[in-house]
This record gives structure tokens, C-alpha cells and sequence, in this order.
């Protein structure tokens, strides 16, 4: 070592100097003096122990448990999944993905929201009911993004339907598309299977997915199904709206609405849809009926009857009566309409 050396060389030259005892015990103590201020010189930090802030004396405090938060979705980390999660349902219906491939993806999401939450301290991993909270949160997400991707389908199928007329910017318009409805349903259950799936290989209870679209918060734009969210968007828009959530369309039946075939007409115009089959009509509105002063409103069956022969002869006639269509000036007079909300 540098000492070990430096003292040495400084016994020696005491030595050849001044032979006499008192003179070496002298350098000694000069040399330990010496070494003293080379090992401060050397080790000593700039912050003194005494004045550093330990965050924990116990290793263990460190890792404690810090509970799960109010959603796993909630975080800078949730956000970037719930990104991803719009995407890839964005990509399912244009076809990109297979209902196996959404699938898988489902359960990686699962998988890696769980190791997200374990670094973050929220859980260990281990805990039942964390697990299940996280299922839930992400069938939450997962399939109000694939309700809101469905609808978003059919709105742009729409939309080319309405550049044929003027003003399609306008939003005086509403598409429905029973193809898109079935394929939410389909997605709704592939999504399920997959969160149940995780359920059994995390040990978690069964989870009740009708009570988690009850319960959840997620319904501002309707609730976990094609139809009321299709319903939010035709009430966005004032125009039309369905009168029955529950029942299933027919295949291959569609519907299209637009107010106004041209700014400066009252007619408005209707097309709907089945198998190879379409029916178009005008709509004569004249706004108010005068015998009794309100505003029309036509229910699609009874509209089909007079003004698109044949149509109301085929199979998807028993849907026809779910729909009703008017101008934006009904809804600032029906109550009804709101309650149909």
C-alpha cells in the first residue's frame, strides 16, 4: 500500500538521520497523523451520516404493499393500454385480426396490467381479489372499446352513404348496420371466454359480467352494448332513434336516415337494407300535421308500408318497428325522447 511504503521510506531516513529512539517514536507519530488525513481525504462524502434521511430501516417497509387503486387504468401506464386497446379494436373491424388473435391480445393485456401493477407495488400477484379487479377493469375497457369501435364502423359506412346528398357534414344522418352489431356480439363473447380463461388460471371466482356492465361508470355514451351506443350518437345528432334495445336484427339488414336530401327541401330520405335487397324513398315532411299541430315522426314499419313496397313482405319486417326518424325540431317537444336514454 501508498502508507505502508511512505512509512518505510520516512523510518529509514529517520534512522540515517538521528539514530537516537525519541526522534524515530517523533516520525511515528508524524506518520500515523499522516495516515489519518489520507484515509479522511479519501472516504469522507459530502453529506455526513448523521444528517442523511433514511427512507426505512427495514428492507421490508420498502416493499410493503401500497393496495390497488381505484382503477388499473388510471395511471400514465393504463392510458397507453387503453390506447392500444382502441387500436387493436380499431384493427379487428377493418379486418386486420382474427377473433382468436383478439383473444390472445385480451389475455396479454391481462398478463401484463398484472407485472405492471406488481412493480408498482400495488399488489404481489398473489391476492384473489386483486386479481378479479383486475380482470374487471379490463373487461370493462376492452369491450366498451370494441361497442364504440362497432358503432364507429357503421358511422363511417354511413357517412359514404351521405356525401351523395349535400351538406353530409352536417350529421343530419344515422346508419345502422346489423352485420356490425353481430360482430360486437360475437367480439363481447370472444372478449368473455378470454376473461374467464385468466379467471381460472389466476384462481379467481367466477366473474359476473352482466353485474360489472351494471355497476360500471363507463355508460356517459351509452352502455356495453351496439345498440345504446348507437342510440347516444342518433340522440347526438336529434333525428332518430330505437325503441327496442333487446331484440336481435335480422343478418344482413342495415338502415340509413338522412334529414335533409337537400338544404333547401323538407324531404328528407330512407334506405334500408336486406340480403341482396335495398328500398329508397323521399321523405314528405311538412313538419307540422295540420289536424293537430305536432310535429311528424315516422315509425320506419308503417313508413315501409306506404313508401317502400315490399320491404315490409320480407323477414326483417318485425325490425322495422324498432326504429323511429324526424326532424331535429321533435326532440325540443317530446319528453319521450329523453327517456328513452
Amino acid at each position: 500500500m501508498t502508507i505502508g511504503r511512505v512509512t518505510s521510506s520516512i523510518e529509514a531516513l529517520a534512522v540515517a538521520v538521528n539514530p537516537h529512539k525519541e526522534a524515530v517514536e517523533l516520525v511515528e507519530q508524524q506518520i500515523d497523523e499522516l495516515a489519518d488525513d489520507f484515509v479522511r481525504d479519501t472516504y469522507e462524502t459530502t453529506i455526513k451520516p448523521d444528517d442523511y434521511v433514511y427512507p426505512s430501516e427495514n428492507y421490508n417497509d420498502i416493499m410493503k404493499i401500497k393496495g390497488m387503486p381505484g382503477s388499473c387504468f388510471g395511471s400514465v401506464y393504463g392510458y397507453q393500454q387503453q390506447n392500444q386497446i382502441h387500436n387493436i379494436m380499431e384493427e379487428y373491424y377493418q379486418g386486420d385480426y382474427t377473433r382468436e388473435e383478439i383473444k390472445q391480445k385480451v389475455k396479454n393485456i391481462c398478463m401484463d396490467m398484472r407485472v405492471y401493477l406488481i412493480q408498482e407495488r400495488h399488489t404481489d400477484g398473489y391476492n384473489a381479489r386483486d386479481n378479479q379487479q383486475i380482470l374487471q377493469d379490463v373487461y370493462e375497457v376492452v369491450q366498451k372499446a370494441n361497442v364504440r369501435k362497432a358503432v364507429g364502423f357503421s358511422l363511417k359506412k354511413g357517412k359514404e352513404l351521405a356525401e351523395q346528398f349535400e351538406h353530409a357534414d352536417l350529421n343530419d344522418w344515422m346508419y345502422y348496420d346489423a352485420n356490425d352489431y353481430n360482430k360486437s356480439e360475437d367480439m363481447k363473447e370472444c372478449i368473455r371466454q378470454a376473461i374467464s380463461e385468466m379467471a381460472n388460471e389466476w384462481n379467481v371466482t367466477s366473474l359476473d359480467f352482466e353485474q360489472i356492465e351494471k355497476n360500471s361508470k363507463q355508460v356517459l355514451d351509452g352502455g356495453f352494448d351496439y345498440h345504446s351506443v348507437w342510440q347516444w350518437q342518433a340522440w347526438q345528432r336529434g333525428i332518430t332513434r330505437m325503441t327496442d334495445f333487446n331484440t336481435a336484427p335480422p343478418k344482413d339488414f342495415s338502415f340509413f336516415y338522412k334529414e335533409r336530401k337537400q338544404m333547401s327541401s323538407e324531404q328528407g330520405y330512407v334506405e334500408v337494407g336486406y340480403g341482396n335487397q335495398k328500398w329508397s324513398s323521399d321523405v314528405p315532411f311538412h313538419s307540422f300535421d295540420e289536424s293537430n299541430g305536432k310535429i311528424e315522426v315516422f315509425r320506419l314499419d308503417g313508413f315501409a308500408k306506404k313508401y317502400l313496397v315490399g320491404c315490409d313482405q320480407t323477414d326483417c319486417s318485425y325490425f322495422l318497428k324498432k326504429f323511429e326518424f324526424f326532424q331535429k325540431t321533435y326532440i325540443r317537444d317530446d319528453r319521450k325522447w329523453w327517456e328513452m336514454l
